[in-house]
């Protein structure tokens, strides 16, 4: 590809420096270029025009000096370009404050403060507006707070630097004040971090966590040692798992220490309860969750005991879906029943399994090998609604039995019995017998009692009891 650039304006830019640029930002490599176009600019208009902000735009210089592309003069305000033979000549004094330089330098020890290190102070000196004395005592202060003592990043000394700015500190007795205040958190942090039994200084993070719960949430000192009560459950108790903690009983508006510890207290027993069904229902683990809270309180609100809440349990269990979620689900069904206390669900569950007995025996009689569902259960329920006696289904089962779908015979046969007014077990004999009689008479099969039919030759001639019980159901659930 070839590029045409007979009708530029030419800017020379050394190959090394174009070579060097391209493994630099792109603020420093704008910021470069802005210099070849401008000429010279005030820091303002100059951030303002590369859409940078002045700390982007110092950074950048930054760079580029130490590429050996830029050298920036004391005090910032002239930038002169170099030549890759070009060597820096020696600056005479990184700025121009030797009394303040040399106080910082005390302040950092064995640690010798480079030209970067020296920018980083002015910076904060020009940027954030702090004076000459703020800054050393916020140098101190970052230097004995922070776990790399002297070896502290300048980074967060300009991130302190910033939040200083922010509270406005402008006066010795403030920062102070400010100083006296962050021990008092800082203190808390570790004594927090003890009482979890981790021996170290909190990171800056931690510490960001306690002085949130304390400035923002409101919790006391000693309403934070009061909830570290709740983290001896934990594995591995951390400040990130007692925040968690702090944030639950702050949604509760729980924020005082004898209101933490009456909490606990209450949600002792409960939890207790918990665990009692936790147990009932195998679940993998018994630590309780807010979501158990929840859902205990809630069985509770619909009028539920401990008792009638582990009979819904045992239930789930039988039925193979042994979870909370499920015992909600029978504790609703027997609500809508009206099933409330113990005696109540005990003899509902006494005739339920009297029912599942019968249910199993007109199985047996019929010739049919299933488990039991609720459309079988339905299908029972018709026979009676229907005034059949038990032993009437029982007989009709039997006359049932063989044929190609059993139970569909049942329903048609219980049906021509009624129309019949056989509801008594003699009647309903007498009627098989007329019935048959008259089948052999005829000399051939007529009617529903025939059971030579070929399979699924039974299924056209009668409805399906079962599939009409089974879209009542659905429909119902629609509804």
């Amino acid at each position: 590809m070839e590029f045409s650039k007979d009708l530029l304006d030419f800017v020379s830019v050394p190959r090394f420096a174009v070579e060097a640029l391209l493994q630099k930002s792109e603020s420093s490599i704008r910021v470069y270029l802005y210099g070849l176009v401008r000429g010279s600019a005030e820091m303002e208009q100059m951030a303002g025009e590369l859409g940078l902000s002045r700390a982007q735009v110092l950074e950048a210089l930054e760079q580029l000096e130490a590429a050996g592309l830029l050298r920036v003069q004391a005090g910032g305000g002239k930038v002169q370009y170099l030549l890759k033979s070009a060597s820096p000549a020696p600056e005479a004094d990184p700025y121009p404050d030797r009394e303040f330089n040399e106080t910082l330098q005390a302040l950092f020890s064995d640690r010798p403060l480079s030209f970067s290190d020296y920018k980083a102070f002015y910076e904060i000196l020009e940027v954030y507006g702090l004076s000459r004395p703020i800054i050393l005592m916020l140098a101190e202060y970052c230097i004995n707070t922070n776990q790399k003592g002297n070896r502290v990043a300048m980074s967060y000394i300009r991130q302190v630097a910033k939040a200083w700015a922010k509270e406005g500190i402008d006066t010795i007795e403030h920062a102070q004040m400010h100083m006296a205040a962050l021990a008092e958190t800082a203190g808390g942090a570790r004594e927090v971090l003890r009482l979890l039994k981790i021996n170290r200084l909190p990171t800056d993070s931690e510490q960001e966590l306690y002085e949130k719960w304390e400035r923002e949430w409101g919790f006391s000192f000693a309403a934070i040692k009061a909830a570290t009560a709740a983290t001896t459950s934990a594995r591995y108790p951390s400040m990130k798992y007692l925040d968690g903690i702090l944030k639950n009983l702050r949604q509760e508006g729980v924020q005082t220490a004898s209101g933490v510890r009456s909490y606990f207290a209450d949600h002792e027993a409960e939890d207790e309860q918990i665990k009692a069904l936790l147990r009932a229902v195998s679940a993998p683990s018994l630590a309780v969750a807010p979501a158990h809270r929840r859902a205990y309180r809630h069985f509770l609100e619909m009028g539920y005991g401990q008792q009638e809440m582990l009979m819904a349990c045992a239930q789930a269990v039988r039925a193979g879906k042994a979870s909370l979620d499920a015992v909600e689900k029978i504790l609703q069904d027997w609500q809508k029943k009206g099933l409330l206390h113990q005696d109540e669900i005990a003899a509902a569950q006494a005739e339920q399994e009297r029912r599942q007995e019968k249910i199993a025996a007109m199985h047996a009689a019929a010739g049919v090998k299933k488990r039991i569902t609720r459309a079988d259960e339905a299908l029972y329920q018709k026979f009676l609604d229907d005034g059949f006696g038990e032993d009437v289904i029982a007989f009709a089962a039997s006359c049932a039995y063989g044929m190609a779908s059993p139970l569909k015979a049942m329903d048609a046969i219980l049906s021509r019995w009624k129309q019949a007014g056989a509801m008594s077990l003699t009647a309903a004999k007498e009627q098989n017998e007329q019935f048959r009689a008259g089948r052999q008479k005829r000399g051939g099969a007529s009617a529903i009692d025939e059971r030579e039919y070929a399979p699924g030759e039974l299924d056209a001639k009668v409805y399906d009891p079962i599939d009409e019980i089974l879209r009542g159901q659905k429909e119902g659930d629609m509804q």
